[in-house]
């Protein structure tokens, strides 16, 4: 290894640990606005608009910690790449990083292959395998992320709103009516 090859590949994995870092940061800080929301919601007056919107706070909220986690994982695949890629002809970092990622988005070359068994345990492993490298691939697309995340903002801010949003008023209103 090359010691120009050495440092791209240094300065890649340095890079893509700060993104995992600041997805980590991410993460918790969405955390703590889901108790806020929560708070917020607590102390207003219960009404359909603020339900309504504050069900879809939470729904993007919960959204982006998904997407976070997306991104997350993808940059850990990353790193782990960046481990066991052959070199480019050229080691620049932007060589480097396109031979990485094409590494990385070919499952046959970090994965084991399974062996073809007919128990329920092995059909069970295969599937959660496949399961696991659809979801790191899923980390690298921007567009579907975003797409992804639009869907749960809608589903999982409907959701709260038909489902907690009652619950959560009722429980809030008790001791402020007496």
């Amino acid at each position: 290894m090359s010691d120009s090859e050495l440092q791209a590949r240094i300065a890649l994995l340095e890079y893509y640990n700060s993104l995992m870092q600041g997805y980590k940061v991410y993460i918790l800080t969405f955390g703590v606005a889901i108790l806020t929301v929560v708070e917020v919601w607590s102390r207003t007056p219960k009404l359909t608009t603020t339900n309504f919107l504050m069900s879809f706070f939470l729904g993007a909220i919960v959204s982006a910690i998904v997407i976070s986690c997306f991104r997350f994982l993808w940059c850990g695949h990353i790193v782990t790449s960046a481990i066991r890629a052959p070199a480019p002809s050229v080691p620049t970092m932007g060589n480097l990083d396109d031979q990485i990622k094409s590494y990385a988005h070919d499952p046959t070359k970090w994965t084991e292959p399974i062996k073809p068994s007919l128990s329920r345990r092995s059909r069970i492993k295969r599937r959660a395998q496949r399961l696991w490298m659809w979801l790191i691939l899923r980390g690298d697309s921007k567009i579907l992320l975003a797409f992804v995340y639009v869907a749960m903002l809608l589903v999982f801010g409907t959701a709260i709103f038909y489902f907690f949003a009652p619950l959560f008023g009722i429980a809030c209103m008790c001791p402020l009516d007496i």
